[in-house]
């Protein structure tokens, strides 16, 4: 508990408004809790966006993990959870929240409210402000997210896309995806750094297929792809809702209702698990006859978030040398 109140205070006691873009900011050692800033492409950043900064305990520079939310917000019990188990071994933790500033509640009717690409940008400039903190190592730093937000964390390892902030050198050190959509995922290679799938074998809001299908293909260049499925568990185990309710969430955008269809830089598809080529054409009516809105469900269990949370720290400290 003393832990708790400590953490959440230092949300409350230290907060940065810059007047000026992301390049604006400064910090000292002690500078953490909220943290405003603005996202975008480098020199376009218009967005007024913030995170909550947690540091662990010590002087030197530790690794640092930044945390993308779902369709639903940011969650004050996920920021709360992810922040002290990371902080607890060792790893600071940045927990972006993308609608807020935005004026943007939720997408989980809508999730054309925000961009997956304006998203992975927010995530990308978590990483330029955390590389100038320091108490953060800039070599290790790596991004996680729950649902849409693990979409972003697999989409921030594509070693061909962002160029405007690889110019600048910016790579995330590893990657960790908490029940992402996978179904349309681009055929090209990621850029070689470690990735740790968390996925739900009862999921019905997304699929764990999907993702087992994009994970296949991404391993043939990229073996230090894992995965871990959880047996039994649906989307959202590791939420804050009460133990073992199952939610329902009606009216929900989905695209469980079709196979895994890959994109090539061209605009055509591929079938993973035939290797058929799809031309453009047909891959976008593969797309749209996959979109579909519908009642899907949450469910949390402490026990599942038991075990993918010992699998998240056992992946972070074999990466991070810790």
């Amino acid at each position: 508990m003393r832990n708790r109140a400590l953490w959440l205070a230092a949300l409350v006691s230290w907060a940065i408004s810059p007047l000026g873009g992301a390049h604006a900011q400064s910090f000292t050692a002690e500078t953490q809790g909220r943290i405003d800033f603005r996202s975008g492409p480098p020199g376009g950043e218009t967005a007024s966006i913030w995170g909550y900064l947690s540091l662990p305990p010590g002087t030197g520079r530790a690794p640092a993990m930044v945390l993308m939310h779902g369709s639903s917000g940011l969650n004050a019990g996920s920021r709360v959870h992810y922040g002290e188990l990371l902080n607890r071994h060792g790893i600071a933790a940045f927990y972006v929240d993308s609608f807020a500033g935005r004026g943007i509640s939720s997408t989980v009717r809508d999730q054309s409210a925000l961009s997956i690409r304006d998203n992975t940008r927010d995530a990308f400039v978590a990483l330029r402000l955390l590389r100038a903190h320091p108490r953060i190592d800039p070599a290790r730093i790596g991004v996680m997210g729950f649902s849409r937000g693990g979409t972003v964390s697999w989409a921030a390892a594509l070693r061909d896309a962002y160029g405007e902030f690889r110019r600048e050198g910016l790579s995330f050190a590893l990657h960790v995806p908490y029940y992402p959509g996978c179904n349309f995922g681009p055929t090209a290679p990621t850029t070689g750094a470690p990735m740790l799938f968390l996925l739900g074998g009862a999921d019905d809001w997304v699929r764990h297929e999907h993702c087992l299908d994009f994970v296949r293909h991404h391993r043939i260049a990229n073996p230090r792809i894992e995965v871990k499925l959880y047996p039994g568990a649906h989307h959202a185990w590791d939420s804050a809702a009460p133990d073992g309710r199952l939610i329902a969430i009606p009216n929900a955008q989905n695209v469980t209702g079709c196979g895994t269809v890959l994109t090539n830089a061209d605009g055509s598809g591929l079938d993973p698990r035939t290797g058929r080529r799809l031309a453009g054409a047909e891959r976008e009516a593969a797309l749209a006859a996959c979109r579909r809105s519908s009642t899907v469900h949450i469910q949390a269990s402490r026990v599942i978030r038991a075990a993918s949370d010992g699998d998240l720290i056992a992946f972070l400290r074999r990466h991070f040398g810790l």
